[in-house]
């Protein structure tokens, strides 16, 4: 529709953007069916921690792997495209494990979340957005870009009360990176190559483990 008007190369950045914000942007609709199954799947998980810990221990025996400088730079990408992954995974399965379980938190996310309060519609259909709101609330954080740290920060903070550590620029820029490897072929805006040492792939993967036990320790208390 729009390559009379930008380039292609334009269009696919955009694209990239887009997707990280949100899953909504092109207007296609996810099957329910699928929503379902997965929610199903985040909804029995108990043990968030343990799978994170058991992903990151995972992605350790990897890298005791002797390969060429080469195919190691290549694997060190998308190891830590994974482990930004391994974050997300956590920070939505906690969430929703959590507040879809509890009627007060449940109630706390409608009555909070800024995009809820936005939404608007006629009073005939009061009663039906009632019985629906569970499934709707379910469908947003499905929905949610969970690598969209500012926005999960905020329903962390408004309905759980946890606050994130207040400087959180390591992660963001773990996670521009992150989104310059998947949608830029791992380069940058400019064209040049990115790299991911070993030592700055620990690091990522200590700062995911410590977030990630403040979190299981804030629930455990």
């Amino acid at each position: 529709m729009f390559a009379k008007y930008a380039s292609r190369e334009s269009i696919n950045e955009l694209v990239s953007e887009l997707e990280s914000e949100s899953a909504e942007w092109s207007g296609k609709v996810s099957s329910e069916a699928y929503d379902e199954y997965f929610y199903s799947v985040i909804y029995d998980n108990y043990e968030f921690t343990e799978t994170l810990k058991k992903n990151l221990n995972n992605i350790k025996k990897l890298l005791k792997i002797n390969l060429s400088p080469e195919l190691a730079q290549y694997m060190y990408k998308m190891l830590f495209v994974n482990v930004i992954t391994i974050l997300e995974t956590f920070l939505s399965d906690a969430f929703i494990g959590t507040v879809l379980k509890d009627e007060k938190l449940l109630k706390n996310f409608v009555r909070l979340n800024k995009d809820f309060a936005d939404r608007k519609f006629p009073l005939n259909e009061i009663f039906d957005r009632v019985d629906n709101i569970e499934k709707d609330v379910k469908t947003y954080l499905l929905e949610l870009i969970w690598h969209n740290l500012a926005k999960v920060k905020d329903i962390y903070h408004s309905v759980l009360n946890f606050d994130f550590p207040e400087d959180m620029k390591f992660f963001y820029k773990a996670i521009a990176k992150r989104h310059d490897i998947v949608h830029r072929n791992g380069k940058t805006k400019s064209g040049n190559d990115i790299l991911v040492s070993r030592d700055e792939l620990i690091e990522l993967m200590d700062k995911v483990h410590t977030f990630a036990e403040d979190i299981d320790n804030f629930f455990n208390v």
